[in-house]
């Protein structure tokens, strides 16, 4: 079982590492699949219809921007779920950002 006993700093959030963080397709497909149930990256290259090694790409990509945790590791695999923590202080920046437009917008 991976160790889940680490500090993690969101301080670096903002609104553009957000979108940037799920700004691609693949990426949301991915989060849609592991809403359901924690994923391997085999299960999700399998679900999704594309090579292991592009999945592997996104999957670490969401892993270092904290959008999703390494939860557990049985044999070779790895288990992955989406971190709740990155989703809950990324919803008041997406929000304020998106305010911001429309104040400015509606001028």
């Amino acid at each position: 079982v991976l160790q889940r006993l680490q500090v993690v700093d969101y301080g670096y959030m903002s609104a553009t590492s957000v979108l940037v963080s799920l700004g691609h397709e693949i990426k949301l497909e991915i989060l849609h699949e592991l809403q359901y149930r924690d994923m391997t990256i085999s299960q999700l290259s399998r679900k999704l219809n594309l090579a292991r090694t592009s999945i592997s790409r996104y999957v670490e990509a969401l892993a270092s921007e904290l959008v999703i945790a390494r939860i557990e590791k049985r044999g070779s695999e790895v288990y992955y779920r989406i971190n709740p923590e990155y989703l809950h202080r990324a919803k008041p920046l997406l929000n304020q950002y998106l305010d911001a437009l429309l104040v400015e917008t509606e001028r």
